[in-house]
Formats: structure tokens, sequence, C-alpha cells
């Protein structure tokens, strides 16, 4: 029984570490970006699918809840890019919530995660998404930006990512 107490008592910390206290800020360390950019070279806007609810044949009528990470990964080797926009909105087209209250740097190979408020997944609908907008003063390597979406409601397990699909450049601006 003292045995189990102490291994209870050290794997403790770790496991209540994975809990996010925040859910409003990214996860991981936030670098603000310059207020004046030079002159920006390259950036998008992107759409990101971020489903929030998922139908599936075992639950009949009803849907399963997902909880959603948006990654959005700088795949430059050199240089920055600034993240503008990050937001998101239900499948009516309504803003939920948005991410990013001031711009952030995100360095060469760095990676900013956002953890995409699981307590919206009612308002969110089935055909939830994120835009998010990002910015470079050089020409740098497109990000990588993706949603993954997990659930394990009802005994199920459910995983599947979705990848973001440029809707306008912003360069030049």
């Amino acid at each position: 029984m003292l045995s189990r107490c102490v291994i209870f008592a050290i794997l403790l910390p770790a496991f209540s570490g994975c809990v996010p206290q925040n859910n409003d800020a990214p996860i991981g360390e936030e670098i603000p970006a310059p207020e004046n950019l030079k002159s920006i070279a390259a950036g998008e806007v992107v759409y990101v699918p971020a489903y929030a609810r998922i139908h599936h044949l075992k639950l009949k009528d009803r849907t399963a809840a997902l909880v959603t990470t948006l990654a959005i990964h700088n795949t430059d080797m050199k240089h920055p890019i600034v993240l503008r926009t990050v937001n998101y909105y239900a499948e009516n087209g309504s803003l939920l919530r948005s991410y990013v209250r001031r711009p952030r740097l995100l360095p060469p190979l760095a990676t900013a995660i956002y953890y995409l408020a699981p307590e919206e997944t009612a308002k969110a609908g089935i055909g939830a998404n994120a835009i998010v907008e990002w910015v470079a003063e050089e020409n740098v390597a497109k990000p990588l930006i993706e949603s993954i979406m997990v659930s394990t409601d009802h005994t199920l397990g459910i995983s599947f990512m979705s990848q973001g699909y440029k809707i306008r450049s912003v360069a030049g601006k």
C-alpha cells in the first residue's frame, strides 16, 4: 500500500500539468511580434476545418463532442513568421473566440498550439472552423496549419486531422 502511495505522489504532478489552466491562452511560450513590420513579403489567410462534433453510427441520432487542438508550424528554417489572427468560428459563421490579442512572433521551426474551446462545442456545431492569418518580412516556407480532433465520449475512440486551406494572400499589404 505504501508503494502505491509513493508512486501516486510521484506521478500526480506529472498528470496535473497536462490540464490547461486557462483555455484563452495559447499553449507554450508566446512571443509578441514587433509593433510595425518593415514590409510584408509573404502572408496568407488560411481556413482550417475544426470540427466540434461528429456523427457516429453507434450513437444513432446523437453526435460525439470533439476536443480540437490547432497547430501552426513555422516550417521555415531561418525566418520567423507573425501570427496576426487565430479565430474560432461556429458552423453558422459566428465568431466564438479570438485567440490572438496582439501579433505573435513564431520563430523558425517553432509551433504555436491553441486549444479550441471545448465548452463552445454545443454552439460550434459540426462544421466549426478556424481562420489563421500569418505574415512574414521575408519570403518563407509556408507554415503547416492543422487541426487535430479527438473524442473518447461513449467509450468510442475517435481522432482525425484536417489541414488548412489558403483562402487568400496578404503579401504586399
